[in-house]
């Protein structure tokens, strides 16, 4: 009722925040799953009527612990998500989803 407004109610919406593929482990996304997960994410929730917001969870392989999914245990002790790597550049998949979220795509940073 609340995502819809009905019965009487004020209508509603969603932001979903630390959105972040469980399993990836290089922010370089060299088998292409996390750019993958993030198109279809993100367009998922650009045509929701329930989404108004969304932010990704950027994290690295220090902190980003793995848990297990659906009783499978993870391959690796930590994650990887990162947007900004420690030097401050932009990873692979931080261009990526830029680029995804920019208003008018492609979006390019760079560095001067």
């Amino acid at each position: 009722e609340d995502l819809s407004g009905s019965g009487g109610r004020t209508k509603k919406s969603l932001w979903l925040t630390e959105v972040a593929r469980a399993g990836a482990i290089d922010s370089a996304d060299p088998d292409g799953k996390t750019r993958q997960f993030m198109k279809d994410i993100v367009d998922y929730m650009r045509e929701s009527p329930f989404v108004s917001g969304w932010s990704w969870f950027s994290a690295d392989n220090t902190t980003f612990a793995s848990f297990p999914i659906r009783g499978r245990a993870p391959d690796t002790a930590r994650w990887s998500s990162e947007l900004i790597d420690a030097q401050g550049r932009t990873t692979v998949i931080g261009e990526y989803y830029a680029s995804l979220c920019a208003a008018e795509p492609p979006y390019r940073i760079t560095y001067i």
